[in-house]
């Protein structure tokens, strides 16, 4: 079983092109559908399309939400180290004006060698 966690942009891409992206990521590292599980934070965004491609596609998902609330400005980051310490392959979609967040992710798990890191950035 493989985790691959899919992050990004709160403000989201196109679903056909974010699913064209996954699959053929996928296709890649050799993954196939039926042997993987979907990580992802429960932001708007990216990870609500992770979401709806787990869905579509009957791939089981974790979601690591955020708790605003209780941690404050600290949620973001806990909830990456969370998606983090759980995955096996990242496909972070970073947005070339604001992804804190995502790029925050995706230095985490380049310090982790048995993570492969995919960056696709969103074109607007």
């Amino acid at each position: 079983m493989f985790y691959v966690g899919i992050v990004g942009s709160r403000n989201g891409a196109d679903y056909k092109w974010f699913k064209k992206q996954v699959k053929s990521q996928l296709r890649e590292w050799d993954i196939p559908l039926e042997d993987i599980t979907i990580v992802s934070g429960g932001a708007p965004g990216i990870d609500s399309l992770a979401e709806q491609f787990a869905k579509e596609k009957d791939v089981p998902i974790i979601i690591f939400p955020a708790n605003w609330d209780k941690y404050k400005l600290a949620a973001g980051p806990i909830r990456n180290t969370k998606i983090v310490n759980k995955i096996t392959h990242l496909i972070a979609f970073p947005d070339p004006i604001k992804s804190i967040g995502t790029y925050g992710t995706i230095r985490k798990a380049k310090t982790k060698p048995n993570i492969l890191v995919k960056i696709i950035k969103i074109i607007r």
